[in-house]
């Protein structure tokens, strides 16, 4: 029985935005990592359009499976489906390991699926690895191939002597506190500073400017809508109401002691302590006054901009248009400059 009133509780569309983050993967790095690799003139849209509409038909058909075998596992048993089996790590294994055993030949079936789940780890565990190694190799050009392999190596040694403890009898409930804290608030910081960062620092007409380099065509509309204005609100309340909402995790009728709720927001912010430290860091490098300095760090660097040499010069003339806040919110607005700012679409050639 569907219960429809559930989708008034803030709570469920905070998990499922959380959920988003997981499988969509936005402000861990390894969006952007992959997308580093692609041609330049690669049709994003298109592919951020394949990725999300595939995510949701995997998420619909994959709720469908897993609580229809829920519902028949809470029939054969007697009991409501929310005592079958608890959230969290089993929920997936037992529903889809039960599935199997209806289907003819289940053990085939089943070495099957865990060597799927299998690659579906490993393929998260490169994108992982390769966003760090990524990260590692933009202090240095100089590594070479080799220099690569080594690095490669060396973080998945880290990784697995940090992993090590979740094989513990302890394990588990490790993996429930980092888990509940690691990547939930963090990651929304972090995705509401990368929106302002990008829609309002960089502006979303510098945007539009670099899509219509790379694929002819602007960014639409109810996306530059939603990107500088929507999201933004978005997970400023989502993390307002995150908050006010807030419970400590527990592990089945385990409660975790209070010391361990100081490690787990330590662990949360970890990711973003960072931020400020890096602007006040480069803050204090500069020199000016406030407003120089300010103005100075929501640049774009020296080094930024497409690496073909004729569109780094159309970028670079356009780069240099002086633009106010109000010029940046009228454009993300309606997707058209201002009468004070000189229109890069009119005079762009496309290739």
């Amino acid at each position: 029985m569907a219960y429809f009133s559930r989708l008034a509780d803030s709570q469920v569309w905070i998990e499922a935005t959380f959920m988003a983050f997981y499988s969509l993967g936005p402000s861990w790095g390894g969006v952007m990592m992959m997308g580093s690799h692609m041609k330049f003139h690669t049709n994003c849209l298109r592919n951020v359009l394949i990725g999300i509409i595939g995510d949701v038909c995997i998420a619909v058909f994959s709720s469908v499976v897993l609580f229809a075998v829920l519902g028949v596992m809470a029939s054969e048993i007697g009991v409501p489906v929310e005592d079958v089996v608890k959230s969290g790590m089993s929920i997936g294994l037992v529903g889809y390991t039960r599935a199997l055993t209806y289907l003819p030949a289940p053990y085939i079936w089943a070495v099957v699926f865990f060597f799927a789940v299998t690659i579906v780890g490993l393929d998260a565990q490169v994108v992982c690895t390769e966003t760090v190694v990524s990260f590692m190799e933009g202090f240095s050009a100089r590594l070479g191939r080799h220099g690569h392999l080594l690095l490669v190596v060396l973080v998945n040694i880290v990784m697995l002597l940090f992993n090590l403890p979740f094989c513990t009898q302890a394990g588990p409930y490790m993996f429930q506190l980092v888990d509940w804290y690691l990547p939930t608030w963090s990651v929304v910081v972090i995705a509401l500073l990368e929106v302002i960062a990008i829609m309002w620092f960089y502006g979303g007409d510098r945007v539009d400017s670099g899509l219509k380099d790379m694929i002819g065509r602007k960014m639409p509309h109810v996306f530059r809508l939603v990107a500088a204005y929507i999201s933004p609100v978005f997970f400023l309340l989502l993390l307002l109401t995150s908050f006010a909402t807030y419970r400590p995790p527990k592990y089945g009728s385990y409660v975790f002691p209070e010391y361990t709720h100081v490690i787990g927001w330590l662990i949360s912010f970890s990711m973003v302590i960072p931020i400020p430290l890096y602007i006040v860091w480069r803050f204090t490098k500069l020199s000016g006054s406030f407003k120089q300095r300010w103005t100075t760090l929501i640049q774009p660097s020296g080094a930024w901009g497409p690496i073909d040499s004729v569109h780094r010069m159309e970028y670079l003339d356009w780069s240099n248009t002086e633009r106010s806040w109000r010029d940046i919110a009228f454009y993300n607005l309606t997707g058209r400059q201002r009468g004070s700012v000189k229109n890069h679409f009119e005079t762009v050639a496309l290739y």
